[in-house]
């Protein structure tokens, strides 16, 4: 039988406490990984350490960043931003969602097989404006990748973890951390993410051992009961916020490795465990599914073993670590944008203008329910999407060889 809605526990642990903590642990995450990275720069092998901060990235932590980014969005999954469909249909549409997702995804391995430098490189040895129209494009869509990731947190902040407090403070801090991050680079946020998948595994695996005896299959419901147009339309869904992938020709410079293989597993580790999540909900809550906006953390709420008996405390400080490191990395790429793009020269100042916009846009929308959710729709998503995974990265090559015909037929005449 499906657990009713009134007898879902919520958070009640002082939230202030909790949310410092998440954000004292990230800062120390990046400060003693900082300090590794200087105390072992001479006792650990050259080749593609995170500890080296000479070195670039590898592509395995850089996927390792794309995986938690990627996994926000699936945790803080709001049931009523999304087409209603039957929670049978949930990881049939979760698994078309990662084929096309792979396929999507195949532009930026034409890009990355035409060139070695970055996209915004490649344009501007084409033409300067073109590059920055190019890096306008990608700014624009992150913007809003960034502002709706932010107040997708900050629902679940208000509504779960906040609910009778102000937690402007909070939001405040959270992107100052973020700002932080996003300013010591790729190399510490790759190294803290490590860290932080770490400790999410331990707490997957407790959570996922206790929900086992708790679910029914009987909850869930058939396949394409409503036919097949629910299955679609949450698979572009779920596809058009998975920008992730489309940062790959942005950080051509700062990675290194087979790409080919780190993309294969990321798409199953990514839609493996959103999947699975899928199906404890449904088989947990049932119908009442539907009706939790943070469905995933209401299933977490049903867990406990004899020693821990609040480990959504735990996810949800997971969740918190999560979105920094989304924030991080979304940052750090704008500030790139424009120093790249415009000739910025001041990292700090790019980062903490755009920091400071998000976060007063936040502010002002901040428990806004409708505001929030007429942010989370595929008429929005998609198009964004599909510029920044499919047509930008296209673009360079093509115009690089509309530049090389018109110098041949210049030498020919």
């Amino acid at each position: 039988m499906a657990i009713p809605t009134s007898e879902v526990r919520y958070f009640n642990l002082n939230p202030n406490r909790e949310a410092i903590s998440a954000i004292i642990h990230y800062l120390f995450l990046i400060f003693i990984s900082d300090l590794a990275a200087v105390q072992l720069n001479q006792n650990l092998p050259p080749e593609r350490s995170i500890f080296l901060p000479e070195k670039k990235i590898s592509a395995a932590y850089l996927f390792l960043i794309l995986f938690l980014s990627r996994l926000f969005v699936s945790f803080t999954y709001i049931s009523t931003a999304r087409e209603q469909i039957n929670n049978g249909d949930v990881p049939v549409a979760l698994l078309l969602c990662a084929v096309l997702t792979g396929i999507s995804f195949l532009p930026s391995l034409y890009f990355l097989k035409t060139g070695s430098t970055g996209i915004l490189t490649r344009a501007k040895a084409i033409s300067p404006v073109f590059a920055a129209i190019l890096a306008a494009l990608y700014l624009v869509a992150y913007f809003f990748v960034t502002l709706a990731s932010s107040m997708r947190f900050d629902l679940f902040a208000s509504s779960v973890m906040f609910p009778d407090n102000n937690h402007s403070w909070f939001i405040a801090v959270l992107m100052l951390a973020a700002g932080y991050g996003a300013y010591k680079g790729y190399k510490t946020i790759s190294r803290a993410a490590l860290f932080i998948t770490a400790s999410g595994v331990v707490v997957l695996i407790f959570i996922l051992a206790t929900l086992t005896g708790k679910m029914r299959f009987d909850n869930l419901t058939p396949p394409f009961m409503d036919g097949i147009s629910p299955v679609l339309k949450i698979s572009l869904y779920s596809m058009s916020v998975t920008c992730e992938i489309s940062t790959i020709p942005l950080l051509t410079e700062h990675f290194d490795g087979k790409i080919k293989r780190r993309f294969a597993l990321w798409i199953l580790c990514t839609f493996g465990l959103t999947i699975l999540f899928s199906i404890l909900y449904g088989a947990i809550l049932g119908e009442y599914g539907n009706t939790e906006m943070f469905p995933i953390y209401a299933v977490a709420l049903q867990a406990e073993i004899n020693v821990v008996q609040r480990l959504d405390a735990f996810q949800a400080g997971i969740w918190i670590l999560c979105v920094l490191v989304k924030l991080c990395f979304f940052l750090r790429l704008m500030s790139e944008c424009l120093q790249e793009g415009f000739g910025i020269k001041n990292r700090i100042a790019a980062t903490g203008v755009i920091g400071a916009l998000i976060t007063v846009l936040i502010l002002l929308m901040s428990g806004r329910i409708l505001t929030a959710l007429s942010l989370f729709r595929t008429e929005i998503y998609l198009p964004l999407f599909l510029l920044t995974t499919v047509l930008l990265p296209l673009s360079v090559p093509v115009a690089e060889k509309l530049v090389n015909i018109k110098s041949k037929i210049r030498r020919a005449a």
